[in-house]
């Protein structure tokens, strides 16, 4: 999983760094909130660990700045560490759209169990992003039903859909199954050899 990660400070975004390697996730380091934007607005992260207290931007304006963009397939899960403690300040990070709130000094065994969360939650956005993914089809007539429980036909669904236009032709099955039997139904006598 690749994880962006979010501190001024440089010594810890190193020993973060060092933990998710080897636990097998590809670090990306910010030193700030505004750097964490500027990757956030051209890569996807499944996971954003942020400290809270920065300059410039801290960690509640950047969560706020990421759950004000346009929704996305994959949920950003944002991980909130501070030194900061009590009811007060994990209902803050929460309210400003975190996740999870993490305690300063970060504890290794802690930190791998939050990351557990996050690659089990990450696995239900799949299985719920391939649900949404299946289109009811009729059995007999190929329509789909829509978002709106309307049946259209196949073409009309993928063109309302997507960008895709078709073209129509015949599969060579249908070759065999439909058209020389009705080729020949309309030109009797005539050989297959002359098609």
């Amino acid at each position: 999983m690749r994880v962006l990660v979010v501190d001024d400070e440089a010594e810890l975004r190193g020993w973060l760094a060092i933990h998710l390697t080897t636990w097998g996730h590809e670090p990306v380091p910010a030193a700030g909130g505004r750097e964490a934007l500027a990757l956030l607005g051209g890569e996807s992260f499944p996971l954003v660990i942020t400290d809270w207290v920065m300059p410039e931007m801290d960690g509640l304006a950047l969560v706020r700045a990421i759950r004000a963009r346009p929704p996305s397939p994959v949920h950003t899960y944002v991980l909130m560490a501070t030194a900061r403690s009590g009811r007060a300040s994990y209902l803050e990070a929460l309210d400003a759209g975190a996740d999870d709130f993490i305690q300063k000094p970060i504890d290794a065994d802690v930190l791998v169990a939050r990351i557990r969360v996050v690659e089990r939650w990450q696995a239900v956005q799949r299985e719920l992003a391939q649900l949404r993914g299946l289109l009811p089809i009729c059995s007999y007539c190929k329509n789909i039903r829509d978002e709106r429980e309307s049946w259209k036909r196949v073409e009309e669904y993928v063109v309302t859909h997507s960008d895709a236009q078709f073209t129509h032709t015949i599969c060579p099955d249908c070759v065999e199954r439909y058209l020389k039997p009705q080729m020949a139904a309309l030109f009797p006598g005539r050989g297959e050899d002359e098609g």
